[in-house]
Parts: structure tokens; C-alpha cells; sequence
């Protein structure tokens, strides 16, 4: 919106200023009325071509970065699914080694030597000033974000042996940003799992304590959302 106000003061501001040279070349002379009418003519079938150019360009820039996002997804590297161990093993614990981070190659060091112990169950909380690496770290302990350096166990086992999905498995988060679906309550909860009975929904709403407030609402779990 604001780049097509942009460009339609720009193509007012020249056609006044075209005419007004024309109409200056008239006075001295130099020009005729019929030269006026084509030097104006010509100057905005000049101007519509122009633009039509711009944004094509524009365009073609876009999908240029569009088909960039694209790639890194098509092209990214699998993760490992060793997924026997923690089929075997329910020890969750969750530890992180040397952990350390920047947000690219010449910004300093966000997260430095970050050690942490977390035993199944156990409450944390983790504190910080804004812009400390708080959303960062819990980003890198759920297994979104790669440290550049430092490690991560589950139940003492590295995840480099497990795969991130043996992270994902156990674990569930809630966001800074993070919003809701469009639709009800009950296909956020399920994202179209196949669960068997809306029993299932409530013992998870109930489990995560938002069953009674979801209760409350007019229309319980079917409340439209997002």
C-alpha cells in the first residue's frame, strides 16, 4: 500500500512537471501545441511502460528470495532417527554442555559455556535481561536451534546419537509469538490426530490445567479461535 502511494505521487509529481516544461518551451516559442500534446502523450505511455518494468523486476527479486527460503528447506540436511534407545530407556533427563551461540558469523557471542542439568520433572526457571539469550537457549534445548558449539543429552546419551526427534518426543513448548490456528479449540488440541473420543481432549486439556477454562466458554471446546 504505502510503496503504491509512493509510486502514484511520483507519476503525479511528473506528469505536472512535464507539462510544466512544456508549457515553458510554448512561451519561448520552441514548442507547438500539437508538440506539447505528443511530448505528453509519449511521456506517460513512457512512464506506464517504465513502471511495468519496475515491478517485474520487483517480482523477479522476490521470488528470487522466495525460491531461497525454498531451497534451504528442500535442501536441508536430515536428521538422524536412531530411535531404539529411547523406546528402551525412560530416563529424561535433559543436560547441555559448553553450549555456545551467536545470531551469525560477526555478531559477538550471545550464550557462552552454558552448563545445565535438568532431571525429569524437575521446575527451572531461567532468567535474564532482555536480548541475554533466554528464547535462544530454550530454542537450542528443544532441539530448534544449533548451537555453534556444545552438546546436548538426553537420559546421558547425546542427541548426535538419537536424532532431534528423541528431543520432540518429550517435550512441548509454548513460545514467544506463538498463536493459535484458525478454528476451534478442539482442532488445535487435536491437529487433526486421530484420537478416539473427546474424553482423550479433555484428559489433555485437564493435564495442562485449561480444561475448566474451556468449560467456561459458551461453546466448550468447539469455541472458534485464531
Amino acid at each position: 500500500m504505502i510503496a503504491t502511494n509512493i509510486n502514484q505521487f511520483i507519476s503525479g509529481f511528473r506528469n505536472i512537471l512535464v507539462l510544466f516544461v512544456a508549457v515553458l518551451l510554448a512561451l519561448n516559442n520552441e514548442m507547438t501545441i500539437g508538440m506539447i500534446f505528443a511530448f505528453t502523450a509519449y511521456s506517460v505511455e513512457f512512464s506506464r511502460r517504465s513502471t511495468i518494468v519496475i515491478n517485474l523486476i520487483y517480482k523477479i527479486q522476490l521470488l528470487k528470495i522466495q525460491s531461497s527460503q525454498l531451497s534451504e528447506i528442500i535442501h536441508a540436511t536430515d536428521e538422524s532417527s536412531l530411535a531404539s534407545y529411547f523406546e528402551l530407556n525412560e530416563n529424561y533427563s535433559l543436560s547441555a554442555r559448553g553450549i555456545y551461540h551467536q545470531y551469525d558469523k560477526l555478531a559477538p557471542l550471545v550464550l557462552v559455556d552454558i552448563n545445565i542439568d535438568i532431571s525429569e520433572n524437575e521446575t527451572v526457571l531461567l532468567t535474564g535481561d532482555s536480548g541475554s539469550g533466554k528464547s535462544t537457549f530454550i530454542k537450542i534445548l528443544l532441539g530448534i536451534t544449533e548451537p555453534v558449539a556444545g552438546s546436548l543429552f538426553i537420559g546421558g546419551v547425546n542427541i548426535k546419537k538419537t536424532g532431534k526427534h528423541a528431543i520432540r518426543k518429550i517435550t512441548s513448548s509454548v513460545l514467544q509469538g506463538d498463536s493459535l490456528f484458525p478454528g476451534t479449540i478442539y482442532e488445535n488440541i487435536t491437529f487433526n490426530d486421530n484420537l478416539d473420543n473427546i474424553e482423550q481432549v479433555h484428559e489433555i486439556a485437564d493435564a495442562i490445567g485449561i480444561h475448566d477454562v474451556i468449560t467456561r466458554l459458551p461453546l466448550g471446546y468447539f469455541t472458534q479461535v485464531g
